[in-house]
């Protein structure tokens, strides 16, 4: 499971009642922090938190499971964030040689200009 709280090395967690759970830390390469907004900025209360930090993350072009790992959700539930963004304009699939990259659009890019994200 990937986590914002583990740094290091990973940690396998045991309880004897549950699956036993690997925590790893999320790398995302110098910036780091540049995908993590503020819960309670106005983007996020718009569109959630994780729906927020997907369509920041696409400003720089990622697959649907780099999406689902830095979000920290299933890949079902990232492609339902994606088609959400995709539906409202926000963004853009291309689907080639077995992956999928999504991108801002223009409106998405205004969207996070506008709520004082560098884009």
């Amino acid at each position: 499971m990937p986590s914002h709280f583990c740094q290091g090395t990973p940690v396998a967690i045991a309880d004897p009642a549950l699956p036993p759970v690997l925590v790893y830390p999320i790398h995302r390469g110098d910036h780091e922090t540049s995908f993590v907004p503020d819960r309670e900025a106005p983007l996020a209360r718009l569109l959630g938190h994780s729906r927020a930090l997907i369509l920041r993350a696409t400003a720089t072009g990622m697959t649907t499971g780099e999406l689902a790992r830095l979000a920290a959700v299933s890949p079902a539930t990232a492609s339902h964030h994606l088609a959400v963004l995709r539906d409202s304009g926000l963004i853009s699939t291309v689907r080639g040689a077995g992956r999928t990259l999504h991108t801002l659009t223009p409106a998405g890019a205004a969207l996070l200009a506008s709520a004082g994200h560098r884009v």
